[in-house]
């Protein structure tokens, strides 16, 4: 008699975060259907599922990727992708993304509560000074100072600017993961949002940001007029880490 395959420990993993990945974007659905009024809760649809670290673990590649496309839909220039989202408006798109958002947090938190609960592993883990230690940066020029660049990891914003070309970026976290570090670049932030521009005036443009409130810093690039470029995230000795939200 030939006994059917029930699959890898992996593929089964797989399978079940794909079940629940279902019931979180079925929330959505409801979320849209009831015009926004009341957010689902996340964490309460995977407590209710009996979610587990392994299948939090894969969740997360699946939102991540969920939210980059939202990203590319919003700020990208995928007119292929824009007309498959065309239903909706640009309100509704960012209310879906900033969803996803909280997806994403509530898996960070299962997975460190299963992490508090499981049996530690014998593993070296980097501390915030081996992350940061080979990102090479500006660290002071004239009236500019950079801030300590342990302060960029998780943060949602990191803002720099280069001395040499006299450009400002502002690199925007992927996800409510936040920014890290590795060697001397950024890494997961979002390559449709993260920009960067040529400032006319410095040090005006400087001083307006450095005391600008949290609330203005999302638009603070909108105000400025010369043409934008996407940032690479790699930094170097020319780039002073100015400020993280």
């Amino acid at each position: 008699m030939k006994v059917k395959s029930i699959g890898t420990i992996q593929e089964r993993l797989q399978e079940r975060a794909n079940e629940i990945a279902g019931e979180i974007e079925g929330s959505l659905d409801d979320y849209i259907k009831d015009g926004f009024k009341k957010q689902p809760s996340p964490y309460s649809i995977m407590y209710m599922n009996e979610t587990k670290g392994p299948h939090a673990r894969k969740l997360l590649d699946i939102f991540k990727k969920l939210k980059s496309e939202f990203d590319e839909v919003i700020y990208g220039e995928d007119e292929d992708l824009k007309e498959g989202y065309s239903c909706y408006t640009q309100a509704q798109l960012k209310k879906m993304s900033a969803y996803y958002d909280v997806v994403l947090k509530d898996i960070m938190k299962v997975i460190e509560e299963a992490n508090r609960n499981r049996k530690p592993r014998i593993r070296k883990v980097k501390t915030p000074n081996q992350i940061v230690k080979k990102l090479k940066y500006c660290e002071k020029d004239n009236n500019l100072e950079s801030i300590d660049p342990k302060e960029i990891l998780g943060k949602m914003q990191l803002w720099v600017y280069n001395i040499k070309n006299r450009k400002l970026g502002v690199y925007f976290s992927e996800d409510a993961t936040g920014l890290t570090v590795k060697g001397s670049s950024i890494v997961a932030f979002s390559p449709y949002k993260s920009i960067t521009k040529k400032l006319r005036k410095p040090e005006d443009t400087i001083k307006e940001l450095q005391s600008a409130k949290k609330s203005e810093l999302n638009t603070f690039m909108n105000k400025l007029t010369t043409k934008s470029s996407t940032l690479n995230g790699r930094i170097n000795k020319d780039t002073i880490l100015l400020k993280v939200r």
